[in-house]
């Protein structure tokens, strides 16, 4: 794609952009997965995806804007796959040595109020059937 086509795209592929930034940055025994995402993105704009991957956060504001931006995704994950997300973000070597602690915190911490929210939802809809 030349640069005229990739132009305006770059606003409304940033979030998917991000969140496969802080995939490939964790360990994940699924490799194929994120790589065909990543490739189908390439697709939609090489450009762009160089650009986002060649760009790591470094602040703290940072790390919390993109975990913010990728939890829309992550409530398409089933409940195994959010918790080896959640791991990799915060306990991996990876994450040890990128990640500053205290985002780490927030991402734990932040995951957990995302699932006692799941699961009250859960817990709601399960009532309502029953009556």
């Amino acid at each position: 794609m030349d640069k005229r086509q990739t132009r305006g795209k770059g606003k409304e592929l940033q979030p998917y952009l991000e969140c496969s930034q802080l995939a490939c940055s964790s360990p994940n025994p699924e490799k194929k997965k994120i790589e065909n995402d990543l490739s189908s993105l390439e697709q939609k704009g090489e450009s762009i995806v160089k650009l986002a991957l060649s760009r790591p956060a470094y602040s703290y504001a940072e790390w919390l804007n993109r975990f913010d931006e990728c939890k829309v995704f992550m409530t398409q994950l089933n409940h195994l796959d959010f918790l080896d997300v959640i791991d990799s973000l915060c306990f991996s070597q990876k994450a040890t040595e990128t990640i500053p602690v205290q985002a780490r915190c927030d991402f734990l911490n932040r995951g957990l109020k995302f699932v006692r929210q799941i699961i009250g939802r859960l817990a709601k809809e399960f009532k309502e059937e029953e009556m």
